[in-house]
């Protein structure tokens, strides 16, 4: 992935991994996916179809595909967002439950 001014943050806190990537100064909705298998979840942050911020516990390579396409300005369709197991693939058509949540907040 070519040098971006994207912000992130990752940290280790015992047997979790939790990473940042983003900023969200305004968002339609926000998607939390749980993965029971890693024990962890994540918060996708969008601003219609554009995901703006990630925050994800144990799922470093969603995370990833997450921060590409938060650089790329991709535009994704929610609707493969809640129900596709990997995250890197939601452009081109992820073993997680999903619930959408909050919807229209602006944190100006």
């Amino acid at each position: 992935m070519p040098h971006s001014a994207l912000p992130w943050f990752w940290s280790e806190q015992y047997d979790k991994r939790l990473h940042i990537a983003g900023v969200i100064d305004h968002y339609d909705q926000v998607i939390i996916r749980q993965s029971f298998a890693k024990g962890g979840f994540s918060r996708l942050y969008f601003e219609g179809n554009l995901l703006k911020m990630v925050v994800y516990v144990n799922s470093v390579k969603d995370f990833i595909a997450a921060k590409q396409r938060i650089v790329q300005k991709t535009a994704l369709d929610l609707n493969l967002v809640q129900t596709e197991s990997d995250l890197k693939n939601v452009c081109l058509k992820n073993n997680h439950n999903f619930i959408v949540i909050q919807k229209k907040y602006n944190l100006q």
